[in-house]
């Protein structure tokens, strides 16, 4: 029994021996590429763009290493698609403002300052309304609920104000800010200025008011010319 035992324990030892020995290599062989992968990951956040880890060695490590590199490869495209999103909002000349679900600004871009008054600093964190007219308000609302519900919103002109408490006429445009998995998560404002627009538009409603009573004293006048004249015809 105790020869028996002796050499049950010794078949254990040979195992884990056997065990341990396959991890160490296993270890070995993983060292390198891991390495690799964390010089990769520095790079990167260096600014490097173009980092990667050698496809090499046994085919396991090297289909690693290349699952790896299309893992850097997706970060790069979403880096450069944040990049360009953030260059496009930043340039644009509309302002453009997020907000979340409980209806605090998250965002506001350089446009929005110019437009509003206030910095990005001064209005991130602020409630939503904090350009929108009291007399605007409840329309607003009604709409954010109706974007929160999944409903498009065509744009819409409107009033808005300024920090110094100005108004101005601008053109409102929503939409839904959803997360991964469809939900909800904010509301993106875009503001167009059409102060100018408004302005134009009623001078060409000025000028045509204009017309029309031109048009309509001019009529006036040859009816009395005509009038006059067929008078004087009957008369001799």
């Amino acid at each position: 029994e105790r020869t028996e035992t002796r050499h049950d324990l010794m078949f254990i030892g040979l195992i884990i021996t056997l065990f341990a020995a396959t991890a160490s290599g296993l270890a070995r062989q993983l060292a390198g590429p891991v390495r690799n992968m964390g010089v990769a990951l520095r790079q990167i956040a260096a600014g490097d763009r173009d980092a990667r880890v050698p496809e090499k060695g046994p085919r396991e490590i090297a289909e690693l290493a290349h699952r790896f590199n299309l893992a850097l490869d997706h970060l790069r495209n979403a880096r450069r698609s944040s990049a360009l999103l953030a260059a496009i909002v930043e340039s644009s000349n509309d302002a453009i403002i997020s907000r979340d679900t409980g209806g605090l600004i998250t965002s506001w871009n350089s446009a929005a300052t110019r437009m509003f008054g206030w910095t990005a600093e001064e209005a991130i964190g602020k409630p939503a309304q904090l350009i929108t007219p009291p007399d605007r308000a409840g329309n607003f609302a009604h709409l954010l609920e109706r974007v929160q519900r999944g409903e498009a919103v065509p744009p819409y002109d409107t009033e808005r104000r300024r920090k110094d408490g100005s108004r101005f006429h601008a053109q409102v445009s929503l939409s839904a800010i959803k997360d991964d998995d469809g939900r909800v998560a904010g509301i993106s404002t875009i503001v167009r200025d059409i102060t100018e627009r408004q302005r134009a538009e009623e001078n060409l409603r000025a000028l045509a008011l204009r017309l029309s009573q031109v048009e309509e004293s001019e009529r006036r006048n040859i009816h009395r010319e005509l009038h006059d004249q067929i008078g004087a015809c009957l008369a001799t």
